[in-house]
């Protein structure tokens, strides 16, 4: 009996460390998923975890240095920034501090002025939300690019928080603001991806479908 016991146990302890076992050459939790993404399955261990972007192992940064060019990626996608939207009350367009740039809120604003309005859920689908996220994108671009000059000097897109004009019963926030982020990482890259809070709300400015702001890291 006793024998049988140290046996289940051995085979336990073997299963168990099979199953939590990860090849050394995933250091981060960034490429498990860069990994996962090629079709392996991965399990990260306890204490690969990489909160900050200079945190992040050496081969990643070069990789995201490689082919930096937003300017280009604008031009390849054929996007024309617009004049940068004006402020509509006591603010402005954006506050740099240190090498931190904080982007005030901005909507879905057209080229010929109009705006996408209304609820998410209710007179406005997902897809119609998606896009007036990608046209909120553009105009933060344009504030960017208003302020800096050239967004290659953009080092990192740090943080985007989106507001979703949602009806009650809509709770797909997140795939409305992907319209935003997905641009976002088209532009910048490995630099553009960020953290992101997309929340409902009751109600926006003018009724507008979305309103988003972002946190950017520039050169000194």
């Amino acid at each position: 009996m006793k024998r049988l016991l140290l046996s289940n146990l051995i085979l336990i302890s073997i299963a168990a460390a099979t199953t939590l076992k990860v090849p050394s050459r995933y250091s981060t939790i960034q490429a498990a998923i860069d990994a996962s993404s090629n079709g392996d399955t991965v399990l990260v261990a306890p204490g690969t975890y990489v909160e900050s972007y200079q945190g992040a192992s050496a081969q990643q940064d070069k990789r995201s240095e490689e082919g930096y060019d937003p300017e280009l990626r604008l031009k390849e996608l054929g996007i024309t920034l617009p004049i940068p939207p004006t402020p509509v009350a006591n603010y402005v367009n954006g506050v740099r501090t240190g090498n931190l740039i904080f982007l005030a809120g901005k909507g879905p604003k057209r080229a010929d002025g109009s705006w996408i309005i209304g609820k998410v859920g209710a007179d406005v689908t997902i897809e119609q939300g998606y896009e007036a996220a990608q046209l909120t994108a553009i105009n933060q671009l344009a504030v960017l690019k208003a302020m800096l000059g050239d967004l290659n000097q953009v080092t990192r897109v740090v943080k985007v928080l989106g507001m979703v004009n949602s009806d009650p019963s809509f709770t797909d926030q997140p795939k409305v603001i992907n319209g935003f982020s997905d641009l976002i990482v088209a532009v910048f890259g490995e630099r553009g991806r960020h953290a992101r809070a997309a929340v409902g709300m009751a109600s926006l400015p003018r009724g507008i479908a979305v309103e988003i702001e972002m946190i950017v890291e520039v050169r000194n």
